[in-house]
């Protein structure tokens, strides 16, 4: 396992060959400072890149809209789905669907027992979304956002503190910040299989071509 980050590290996305990271630079009373890089795996270097670099990985080529009219539009989470829309999401559950432009096709609350959802990914007209306090990971239609699926939801659910989610082929990849645990689900009969664990919690998971990245507390990593 190499360290490709120290810890300061806060989210991550997938870019080409390479993935897009912010990390704290600083924190005052009221506001956090943040830089965004860009990692290449190919050579394995790590560069500063620009806000509308960052954003346009998150939002798409309408990025601008989305940079002037969100109040926060680092700590949602996002998914990319069919016919260029948008799917917003934040920790407090409140949600959105924009066409891709400027149109908000949907706005409502995805909150599950009280809580939102920590992580979010897109599976065709459909997102998975996790939701560590109560052990859950659901799957909302975004054409009607109707709950579709849901793993988990309680004690004896198979899931702890589900907190990243991601799609490979026809498997969920959720990983604990309880735990430290990455959990394979198949979707085909949901069997679900530990993939790694670790010592510490783990936020993202992530596979691009070979190589297996994580976030956790103390970074990133390539497995």
């Amino acid at each position: 396992m190499k360290k490709i980050y120290a810890k300061g590290a806060v989210s991550m996305m997938v870019s080409g060959k390479g993935f897009i990271f912010t990390a704290l630079q600083n924190k005052t009373e009221e506001n956090y400072v943040v830089s965004y890089k860009l990692h290449n795996l190919e050579d394995g270097t790590t560069n500063l890149i620009t806000r509308n670099v960052f954003l346009l990985n998150k939002f798409g080529n309408h990025f601008q809209f989305f940079e002037q009219h969100l109040d926060d539009y680092i700590n949602c989470k996002t998914a990319l789905l069919p016919n260029m829309q948008v799917f917003i999401a934040y920790p407090d559950g409140r949600a959105m669907i924009f066409n891709g432009k400027d149109k908000l096709r949907w706005e409502g609350n995805i909150k599950y027992k009280g809580f939102g959802p920590a992580d979010v990914v897109a599976d065709g007209n459909f997102v998975w979304c996790t939701y560590p306090e109560n052990n859950a990971v659901i799957k909302y239609n975004t054409n009607s956002m109707r709950q579709d699926f849901r793993i988990g939801g309680s004690a004896a659910g198979g899931l702890n503190e589900p907190h990243g989610i991601f799609l490979n082929d026809n498997k969920l990849i959720v990983t604990s910040s309880a735990t430290g645990e990455v959990i394979g689900v198949d979707l085909e009969n949901f069997y679900i299989e530990q993939i790694a664990s670790f010592n510490e919690p783990v936020y993202q998971y992530f596979k691009i071509d070979s190589n297996e990245i994580i976030l956790t507390e103390s970074g990133i990593y390539r497995l």
